[in-house]
């Protein structure tokens, strides 16, 4: 496996707002059984779920944590679509970080504010164990999932590192998007950011930015936004 598939593999992950996750089935004897659920990330890149206690795969990962999630790039057609196939484990996400999660969802997900007040909806993190990743036709490859993860040095803080990058760079991250988006003239929502990407909203249209490298602080994060803004502008 190249430096470039992990990275291909790390940009699926993080470009990725959904995919199928399979549990085994407590009732049909083992056969997995799958769902489409939203995802975000947490602090280290590892896919969160918000999932009903009620629902079929809930009860699933209480017999039985066992799970995978299947993402694929939807920009393409299905039958050469890049994919990653996360093998992992289920657990409780701790309640310290359910307001990180909340945020999440709420900024890439907009409806999810009235399931994000049901009391018996819950997150759930999954702990990778090994990945799976299918770049196209024949190009296929286990990636050791410490290769996936990064360690956000923002997340502890995400809410008010948003608010500096929007209050001093606001029309930066307003470039990144075509000048008839709607609504015009607005600031574009932070939704996330990581190491190496960030992600922003701007009415209806949702965008992934990827970094040229990784940036732990925030200095940065303001300068390799504002070379892609001009990247942007230029193009």
């Amino acid at each position: 496996m190249t430096a470039q598939t992990a990275i291909a593999a790390r940009r699926l992950l993080r470009h990725s707002t959904g995919g199928v996750l399979s549990t085994l089935s407590a009732e049909m004897e083992g056969h997995p059984v799958g769902s489409v659920v939203p995802i975000v990330l947490d602090g280290r890149g590892r896919p969160v779920v918000h999932i009903s206690r009620l629902a079929q795969h809930t009860q699933n990962l209480a017999a039985d944590p066992r799970a995978c999630i299947t993402l694929a790039d939807r920009s393409q057609d299905v039958d050469v679509a890049a994919r990653l196939m996360w093998i992992s484990t289920a657990e409780p996400l701790p309640e310290d970080e359910v307001p990180s999660a909340v945020r999440r969802f709420r900024f890439r997900f907009p409806g999810s504010q009235e399931r994000l007040s049901l009391p018996d909806f819950h997150f759930m993190r999954l702990i990778p164990k090994k990945a799976r990743y299918v770049g196209g036709l024949g190009q296929a490859t286990w990636i050791n999932s410490e290769r996936l993860l990064r360690k956000n040095p923002f997340y502890s803080d995400e809410a008010g590192v948003a608010a500096r990058l929007i209050g001093d760079n606001g029309p930066f991250l307003r470039r990144y998007f075509p000048t008839t988006a709607k609504p015009l003239k607005a600031i574009p929502e932070v939704v996330s950011i990581e190491a190496d990407g960030i992600e922003l909203r701007l009415g209806e249209n949702l965008l992934t930015v990827d970094f040229q490298g990784d940036v732990v602080a925030f200095e940065q994060l303001e300068a390799e936004l504002r070379r892609g803004a001009v990247t942007a502008l230029r193009d």
